[in-house]
């Protein structure tokens, strides 16, 4: 019975640091500029990816919150991409063509 009661507190305080580290939809698009700007190979491509990519990729992200994680959609002109957010990372999970 004790093994089990601490498997069941190690559980809730996992629970509860996932939910307290659920990235918001601001961290993700961050992190996806990031990402923009490591594969640039120019300064002026880093500029545009600042000036231009991030209100464009506001406007095509879709964030579902799921308390412990979120799933976030960004619309592309034939595919949508699915990432994971999840303890404040993020994860590509598929492509998929409309």
């Amino acid at each position: 019975m004790k093994n089990v009661s601490w498997i069941l507190i190690i559980l809730l305080g996992l629970l509860v640091f996932a939910a307290m580290s659920n990235p918001s939809k601001e961290q993700f698009l961050t992190w996806s500029l990031d990402q923009v700007k490591e594969n640039a190979e120019t300064e002026f491509e880093k500029l545009l990816g600042n000036t231009i990519a991030r209100p464009l990729l506001d406007l095509t992200t879709t964030r579902e919150d799921k308390v412990f994680y979120s799933i976030y959609s960004v619309e592309k002109t034939d595919t949508t991409i699915k990432y994971l957010g999840i303890f404040n990372n993020f994860y590509k999970l598929k492509d998929t063509n409309s």
